[in-house]
């Protein structure tokens, strides 16, 4: 059974699985990137988890958002590549 991605884009509001493609996609993968560079971001501030495609499940590296009352805070970006 497998799951549908609830993903939608702002500027088109619609599920990944209906927008259409010229080129298949056989493969994707999630990744982040930590952009603020504050000292309450730790860990992994870059990273990608394995491909869909591969036999064993390969996780993006830890992060940790120790974010408190202090000012400041992390900012991520998420984004999900495909191939």
């Amino acid at each position: 059974m497998s799951a549908t991605v609830e993903w939608k884009d702002a500027t088109c509001n619609r599920r990944i699985d209906e927008i259409e493609s010229r080129v298949p996609v056989s493969r994707c993968r999630i990744c982040f990137k930590e952009t603020e560079g504050s000292d309450q971001c730790l860990l992994s501030r870059d990273s990608c988890s394995g491909w869909s495609n591969e036999t064993e499940q390969a996780w993006t590296e830890p992060f940790r958002d120790d974010t408190d009352n202090r000012a400041g805070g992390c900012t991520y970006q998420w984004t999900a590549e495909c191939a």
